[in-house]
């Protein structure tokens, strides 16, 4: 059945919730990159200039239900009322009384921003009485938040019981660009993942695991790996859990000994791990200050030395399997990017997927995107996605709840 988008409904002095992704990087109470909220504009801006009154939901990393303060959403209000250039009235809740007086007050063309969804347990249950809640009488849900298409949250899913559900522009733009390379090749599907903990990234590595040709891992994602393997990664503590993780999906693909570690002869369904590591003896990530950078083998990586970036022969390993690829997925950062000396296998990645205009390639999730953005080379991408378990949900499957239910 055909999805209803927003440019087809009747909006002049209609209450419309619009469920966005404002789950922004903060760094000491300061916003690190803003990426999502520009997404979201032109949504909002449309919705706007159609004199709709419009309230906006959102989440704000992981309170688990509780009222966590430095997850209230007044650090976003700020930052978008100045990307809207209008006032925009923010409640510090989401169903109590002052969400109701603010909306009940808003004029066609105003906008308020209700508090985290997520400082309720209710959210994520999907619960019916908090998703009736949430409509507060509106006319209309929009659904703007690709990256919770994945999640069949009260926001995302519950909601559209209520109301007649419609997709946003940035939900049109994410579904009609990664529709692209659906179904995805039998060969030449590489996918790349980094940044942090492993154990954050677990679904996403299973998603992978059934659609991905090869799966290349490296910065921090890659420790568990070779610790798992018996090497060395550093003084990085590396929790237990991340092992066990990295043995049963090594185990999985039957690759433990010959497979794991990046080689010229790679099969297909393997994990290339890296060769050599840009290691230093200090490492403050709070001053933003490192030692002298040496380059070590990762069978020979010294106790004492952190890994803070791939080393040149795993990004030589990595761009050689880049052309063969037809559809590359990107998924975090190859080393520490916010750093310039440790910033060098991101960027050259980056570089090699950018001089292949053979190649789709995406790349989702907030620290990928932020990467990017810092190090300036978002135009090297085909598609920059505010999903990354949800991009790769949709790719394997079209039909999610939350984007069946925008009829």
């Amino acid at each position: 059945m055909p999805k209803l988008n927003i440019n087809e409904i009747d909006l002049k002095n209609k209450l419309v919730i619009v469920r966005c992704d404002f789950n922004i990087p903060l760094e000491n109470g300061v916003i690190t990159d803003d990426y999502r909220l520009i997404a979201s504009l032109k949504t909002i801006s449309y919705l706007q200039k159609k004199m709709a009154r419009v309230v906006l939901l959102s989440h704000l990393g992981r309170p688990d239900g509780k009222i966590v303060e430095n997850l209230r959403l007044s650090i976003v209000a700020h930052r978008l009322e100045k990307l809207i250039k209008t006032n925009l009235y923010y409640a510090r809740d989401t169903i109590g009384p002052e969400a109701k007086k603010i909306i009940s007050e808003l004029k066609p063309g105003q906008i308020a921003l209700l508090e985290n969804l997520r400082f309720h347990k209710e959210e994520s249950k999907n619960d019916n009485k908090f998703a009736r809640q949430l409509t507060h009488g509106a006319d209309y849900f929009v659904n703007d938040c690709f990256g919770m298409v994945h999640r069949e949250h009260a926001s995302s899913l519950g909601i559209t019981k209520y109301l007649p559900s419609c997709m946003g522009f940035l939900m049109q733009a994410e579904i009609a660009s990664i529709s692209k390379i659906i179904p995805p090749p039998k060969k030449g599907f590489l996918t790349i993942c980094g940044g942090g903990k492993l154990a954050d990234k677990t679904t996403l590595i299973k998603s992978l695991l059934d659609l991905a040709n090869q799966i290349i891992i490296g910065g921090a994602m890659s420790f568990p790996f070779l610790k798992a393997q018996g090497y060395e990664t550093g003084p990085f503590p590396i929790e237990k859990k991340q092992i066990k993780i990295a043995e049963k999906i090594l185990t999985k693909l039957n690759n433990k000994k010959t497979q794991a570690i990046g080689m010229s002869n790679q099969l297909p369904d393997s994990i290339v791990l890296p060769v050599d590591f840009a290691c230093s003896s200090i490492f403050d990530f709070e001053k933003r200050k490192i030692g002298k950078l040496e380059i070590y083998p990762y069978n020979k990586i010294p106790r004492n030395f952190y890994p803070l970036d791939i080393g040149p022969k795993t990004v030589l390993n990595f761009q050689q399997l880049l052309e063969k690829a037809k559809v590359v997925f990107w998924n975090g950062p190859m080393g520490v990017y916010e750093l310039e000396e440790t910033a060098k296998g991101t960027l050259a990645i980056a570089k090699a997927l950018g001089a292949k205009p053979n190649i789709f390639s995406i790349v989702g999730g907030g620290d990928s995107i932020v990467a990017l953005r810092k190090l300036g080379i978002e135009k090297s991408i085909s598609h920059i996605s505010t999903g990354g378990g949800a991009t790769l949900s949709f790719i394997n499957n079209q039909h999610l709840a939350t984007i069946e239910a925008l009829r």
